[in-house]
């Protein structure tokens, strides 16, 4: 009798859940994503349903629509995930990781993944047609526009999830320890494996590349206009200021204190009237970058004027 008490001892042992540090660690991640992910998301959500600036914005649907991503990431997948990790010996650990749920958590997942970044892909395209094409981007997105967008990524979204989920079977999701969730298997389902990469990312990474490059050219080509910077070696080129003025009788130029020695501002003689009055030619040169600023003042029929 001792020894089969020992024996029961022996095995209640074994089969409890032993933590070590690594376990532990991912035990209080994972607790961290899932609370400050539900404190952020829920917060967006207050500030967009209780403005109405915000949410007659509509870029922020697509903000919205992200949130939704996220707490859908956060209520299920991520649970499945700590499940596996807190108790891997468990029944229910062996039906996330072996059962219908590995196969729900798996479409979830790829599900949202793929909606957020084909959001993602959207904002970028607002962006590029605020800063691009601002005249058309009141017509283009409108809020019935903007809903018909979301709509096709989540189409789209459910298109590229949805293969193992079909009676036929063409493909499955398979528990990956390093990742704690199901996901698509390259070496088991090669094909579907690169499919949900074209969709979720081959497709929306190269549209969000070419809108953010095109925003910046934009941008800069707009900021050497309004600014007149051509090229970085603009502060070694200059802007030629040049006028025309007749000089009092009695009257030379260095008269004026801005015509002096050092003040930068260069004359030559070209006409002596018969009264005595000078006519001058004032030349000031002066750094391109400096050219927008207030110009120099000259002498011009014994008057300061800005020229």
């Amino acid at each position: 009798m001792s020894t089969d008490n020992g024996n029961e001892t022996s095995n209640e042992t074994t089969n409890s859940e032993d933590y070590d540090a690594h376990q532990i660690l991912q035990i209080i991640s994972l607790l961290g994503i899932i609370v400050v992910g539900v404190i952020l998301n829920c917060t967006v959500l207050l500030v967009f349903f209780g403005s109405r600036v915000v949410r007659n914005t509509r870029s922020n649907f697509c903000i919205i629509n992200l949130v939704i991503c996220d707490m859908i990431f956060l209520a299920i997948v991520i649970p499945m995930s700590f499940i596996s990790v807190a108790a891997p010996r468990s029944e229910v650990a062996y039906t996330v990781t072996q059962g219908p749920l590995c196969q729900m958590t798996g479409f979830l997942s790829v599900l949202v993944c793929t909606a957020s970044s084909l959001t993602l892909a959207c904002i970028a395209v607002e962006r590029y047609i605020a800063a691009v094409h601002p005249l058309h981007y009141v017509r283009m997105f409108k809020q019935r526009q903007c809903l018909a967008v979301l709509t096709i990524c989540w189409v789209w979204a459910a298109l590229t999830a949805i293969p193992p989920l079909l009676p036929s079977k063409p493909a499955s999701f398979i528990y990956h320890p390093g990742t704690k969730r199901c996901s698509p298997s390259l070496k088991s389902d090669c094909w579907y494996f690169w499919y949900c990469v074209l969709m979720g990312y081959g497709i929306p990474l190269p549209i969000m590349t070419v809108c953010y490059v095109k925003i910046t050219i934009v941008i800069r080509n707009h900021r050497r206009k309004v600014f007149g910077i051509k090229t970085r070696t603009a502060t070694k080129t200059t802007t030629v200021l040049q006028a025309t003025a007749t000089l009092p009788q009695g009257r030379s130029p260095t008269d004026y204190p801005q015509v002096q020695k050092g003040s930068g501002i260069f004359h030559t003689p070209i006409m002596v009237t018969p009264t005595g009055t000078e006519s001058h030619i004032f030349t000031n040169q002066i750094p391109t970058k400096d050219a927008n600023r207030p110009q120099v003042q000259i002498a011009k029929r014994g008057k300061l004027v800005d020229f």
